[in-house]
This record gives C-alpha cells, sequence and structure tokens, in this order.
C-alpha cells in the first residue's frame, strides 16, 4: 500500500477518534468552569501527585486510553486533579481552598473518577474496589453511569412537565436509579407538589428502617405493634421497604414473648412480598428458626 495512502488513513481514524472523545482541559478547576458555562457534563480523575504510583499508572495506561475518553463522548469536559503530600501549612491552605475546594471532587480513596452533570452536581463517583482496572472495563463502567444520568435527567424533565401526583412520580423514579446518586432537591421538590406526602412519594425516598426501629424502642407489644402496622399501610412503599419493616416486627414480636403462630404469619407475609429475594429467603429462615412450636422441637 501507498505511504501516502498509509498515512492519510491513520489520520482519518485519529480524527474520527478524537471527534467523539471528551474535551481535555489541562485544569481541573477550569475544567469544571467551562463544562458550567457550556452546560456539558465534567469527568475527572482524582489521583495523588508523586506518591500514588497506582493513581500514575492508571491514569498513563487507563485514562489516557482513546476508548476510555470517547467513552465519555464529545459534550464532555475531562481533567485530572493531582493531590499533593508533604505539602507546608501555608501550600496545603491554599491548594484546599483554591484548587480541591473549587474542583469539588472527593473520593473516598485513589485513584478515583468522579462525574459531574451540566449544572455541576456530582451525580457518580467510583473508585477502590468499585473502578475496573482495564481500559475496556472502564470505558464500559462510564457509559454506564452516563446512561443512567441520562435517564435520570429524562425523568426529571417529564416531571418538569407534570403536575401534583404525576410530577411526584416522576420525581421519585428518578430518585430511585440505582448507580448515581439522587438529585439533591429532589425530595424538596416533591414536598413543593405534595406538602402532606399524600402520595408516599417523599416517605418512600427517605425511608430509613432505622428511624421505625427508634419510634418503638422501650414500648409495650401493643404500642410497638399499632406503630409498625401503621408505617406497613404507608403508600408507595416497595416490597423490599416492606419485609424490613416485616423483618423488624418479627425482631419485635420475639422480644415481647410472641407466639409462634404470630411470628410464622409475620414471616409469611414477608416472604409472600417477593420469595425469590433475599430478604424473602430470609423469611423462610427466620420462620424455621423462630417460628416452631416449642412443643412439636421437644417430639
Amino acid at each position: 500500500m501507498n505511504k501516502k495512502l498509509i498515512l492519510a488513513t491513520c489520520l482519518c481514524i485519529t480524527s474520527i477518534s478524537l471527534l467523539y472523545a471528551a474535551v481535555p482541559v489541562e485544569s481541573p478547576v477550569q475544567a469544571r468552569e467551562q463544562a458550567k458555562k457550556d452546560g456539558v457534563d465534567c469527568i475527572i480523575l482524582v489521583h495523588g501527585q508523586g506518591w500514588d504510583r497506582l493513581g500514575e499508572r492508571f491514569r498513563k495506561q487507563i485514562w489516557d486510553d482513546s476508548q476510555v475518553q470517547n467513552a465519555m463522548g464529545s459534550k464532555t469536559v475531562s481533567s485530572v486533579l493531582q493531590v499533593p503530600q508533604n505539602l507546608s501549612k501555608e501550600e496545603n491552605d491554599n491548594f484546599e481552598k483554591n484548587v480541591r475546594k473549587k474542583v469539588g471532587a472527593n473520593v473516598r480513596s485513589m485513584p478515583g473518577i468522579v462525574f459531574f452533570d451540566a449544572k455541576g452536581i456530582c451525580y457518580a463517583s467510583i473508585s477502590g474496589n468499585d473502578l475496573p482496572t482495564n481500559s475496556n472495563a472502564v470505558a464500559s463502567r462510564i457509559r454506564q453511569i452516563i446512561k443512567l444520568r441520562k435517564k435520570r435527567d429524562d425523568l426529571m424533565e417529564k416531571a418538569a412537565r407534570a403536575k401534583g401526583s404525576d410530577k411526584a412520580k416522576f420525581l421519585c423514579l428518578a430518585g430511585e436509579i440505582r448507580g448515581i446518586n439522587r438529585h439533591p432537591d429532589l425530595v424538596k421538590e416533591i414536598k413543593k407538589c405534595d406538602p402532606e406526602d399524600k402520595t408516599g412519594y417523599v416517605r418512600r425516598l427517605t425511608f430509613n428502617i432505622y428511624d421505625v426501629q427508634g419510634k418503638i424502642k422501650n414500648l409495650s407489644k401493643e404500642e410497638g405493634l399499632k406503630i409498625i402496622d401503621q408505617e406497613l399501610k404507608t403508600p408507595r412503599l416497595t416490597n423490599e421497604q416492606k419485609q424490613k419493616i416485616y423483618g423488624l416486627r418479627g425482631t419485635f414480636l420475639r422480644r415481647n414473648k410472641a407466639t409462634p403462630a404470630e411470628l410464622k404469619e409475620n414471616y409469611k407475609l414477608m416472604h409472600n412480598l417477593d420469595p425469590d429475594s433475599l430478604l424473602g429467603k430470609a423469611a423462610i429462615n427466620a420462620a424455621e428458626a423462630f417460628a416452631q412450636d416449642p412443643k412439636a422441637k421437644k417430639k
């Protein structure tokens, strides 16, 4: 093949690759500012500078790989935040104030990747065991996270066009997408269209089994069951949330010397909500362990 033709082909392939790649910006502070201005996502790699060998190797071998940059898409600004070590107090304060705080890219461990949406809100981060160790897997994970963000945004747009309970429904669905962070204003927006939470969507999104546990602490059997059963009547709770309540209900019953029949019925209801789930299977085990008639065991 003609050398000029080979060169032209290589240049064409490189140009096509760059066409779909993220826009790299050297300064992470400027990258965040540019992304907000252009209304696009910003994805930042965070690693240690001069002391983080794993992070530096990740950057060279994986982050800079074209398939990883292409996975971000051309409507994304990318950058790298390098975190130095052994700084003086003045240098460290300056870095924290003028770089880290402005970038806002926080990870549990380094290296890590942080995702910001077009409004500058962090919607995901991956690090540690969640961070794949090869280019293909990292590219796939990035595409997956961006896809989830787009799904969230589509639901938020539907909510913006809806009113009342329909709006609350779309907002709730947006908040239940697993794999990305919940939008910080989401619950507040649901409360605006449903102040008394008649739809139950606020309770569904803010549900915490430990809150229920705190309510029944030191109560009598009758008083505690009244509160627990009232929680079970909350509209819109997921089957998983109800199973957690039944699990707590079972523990409460055992502490209050409930009969085997009471326990058996409780765990039966817990199981039937979703028999194939982990909690559904756990209900069977709990029934076998705690809902057996003592007289039957002796026989």
